[in-house]
């Protein structure tokens, strides 16, 4: 346990306990304990657990807090655009892509293939390069203990130059 606290740090162990399942758990347990003594309240924090265990791990709940807590990302319109040429006019900007994911083979390919949301990311990356005429970085490293793979940077490159006709400056394979 020691060797975890010092690893973490006692802030990130409590960000630990903080997530669920976690409270949940440790309300069960609560409920477990108090029911032979007061089995009301016992009954309400076992039922109250399982509630919460169920719906933390329900897509549902994950995506009704997205829509609430969350603000979402706006598209730059037109308008955005021609300002924001305008205010990186003589500065020497770049487009940063993450790497987002990559299918070791696609059959279809007879190669590695950028997954759906890599390839929504380059190819957006691509139009606003274009639109405002600045350079690429793609940022993409391979699979851990899967040295067949290959970067996911390197696989972006093939992409964008081959399948989409426009090279990447930069690629960081390292990440």
């Amino acid at each position: 346990m020691g060797d975890l606290i010092d690893a973490i740090g006692w802030r990130g162990l409590l960000t630990l306990l903080a997530l669920p399942p976690v409270p949940w758990l440790l309300m069960l347990a609560g409920g477990l304990w108090w029911r032979p003594r007061r089995p009301l309240l016992g009954a309400a924090l076992l039922a109250l657990a399982v509630l919460g265990l169920w719906f933390s791990q329900c897509r549902v709940t994950g995506d009704w807090l997205q829509q609430r807590l969350l603000q979402p990302l706006l598209a730059l319109a037109p308008a955005d655009l021609a300002a924001l040429k305008r205010q990186i006019a003589g500065q020497r900007p770049v487009i940063v892509v993450l790497g987002a994911d990559t299918d070791r083979y696609a059959p279809e390919y007879g190669e590695p293939m950028l997954g759906a949301r890599a390839l929504s990311r380059l190819h957006y990356a691509l139009w606003l390069s274009r639109r405002l005429d600045v350079p690429l970085l793609y940022t993409g490293g391979g699979r851990p203990g899967d040295p067949q793979a290959g970067s996911e940077a390197a696989v972006a490159a093939r992409v964008a130059e081959r399948d989409l006709g426009r090279p990447l400056r930069w690629v960081e394979p390292r990440a």
